[in-house]
């Protein structure tokens, strides 16, 4: 579809689909009326919100996946790792977490990263991921056994939970903010009990889950990278040296082209930062 078509699919959109009240105004000849509210329309809606309505409202048009958020974000890089691993096409758009109302159109917590499909926007990473899978099976990330799979999305939860979440807590740190002890402390009581869980966890055969790479190696790998920059440089300690089997995980990991990507383009956007 050319440029000029889709734009007067947009216009079509937004009079006879998004303004209903107002072409019942024109076709009653209340023109004067009918116009105003149009204008208002358009006066009230910003150009992302209609390019995203106009890919819902014609999904045959729907050419590539968008993948919303920052290469700073260590869940924005788990999800852009997957999709590149699955060979996906997908653009990426730039926007940070924030709480403006075209954001949340798109994430209801305005976080990121936000996923949009031809059906809709989809958000938090582990689901992302999962949605990805099924909607793509070419290189799985998940088993099909289901057990096996519930093992996976285990391991990558307490991941998240009681490894990457209390070290995120430590960030504001990374921006030359003093941060109170109690907020410390907290981090290194939930960390004293979430590595030894991922060591019981972990099979480390190479990877997380045994010897086929999962969407839990992927999460981990960045929830831990930043992890464990925010352990040594808040809590003094090497939060991978405390885990056996770790160290050989993130060098196996690192060691991929897919890996290497990502991280370049998270080191780039931290210099613009």
């Amino acid at each position: 579809m050319s440029c000029c078509e889709r734009h007067s699919k947009l216009l079509k959109l937004c009079l006879f689909c998004l303004v209903p009240e107002a072409m019942q105004r024109v076709a009653a000849a209340n023109l004067a009326v009918g116009f105003e509210h149009i204008r208002c329309f358009f006066k009230s809606v910003t150009l992302q919100r209609l390019i995203i309505m106009v890919n819902l409202s014609y999904p045959g048009d729907f050419r590539v996946l968008k993948l919303h958020g920052f290469a700073i974000s260590n869940y924005y890089n788990a999800v852009k790792h997957a999709m590149l691993y699955k060979g996906l096409e997908f653009e990426e758009i730039y926007v940070q977490p924030n709480q403006s109302a075209e954001m949340l159109e798109i994430s209801p917590m305005g976080k990121v990263p936000v996923l949009e499909t031809e059906y809709g926007m989809l958000t938090e990473a582990n689901i992302i991921m999962e949605y990805l899978d099924e909607a793509y099976p070419e290189k799985p990330l998940y088993p099909s056994d289901p057990f096996a799979k519930a093992k996976v999305k285990q391991l990558l939860k307490m991941v998240e939970l009681y490894i990457e979440s209390p070290a995120h807590e430590l960030v504001p740190a990374l921006m030359g903010m003093e941060l109170p002890d109690y907020k410390k402390e907290n981090a290194n009581t939930v960390l004293n009990r979430g590595l030894p869980a991922l060591q019981r966890l972990a099979i480390f055969e190479p990877y997380v889950c045994g010897k086929e790479i999962s969407a839990a190696d992927i999460f981990a790998y960045h929830a831990i990278k930043l992890s464990k920059t925010l352990g040594k440089v808040v809590l003094k300690r090497n939060i991978v040296d405390e885990v056996e089997g770790l160290t050989a995980f993130m060098r196996l990991i690192d060691e991929t082209d897919i890996a290497k990507k990502v991280i370049a383009d998270n080191k780039a956007a931290l210099t613009k930062f």
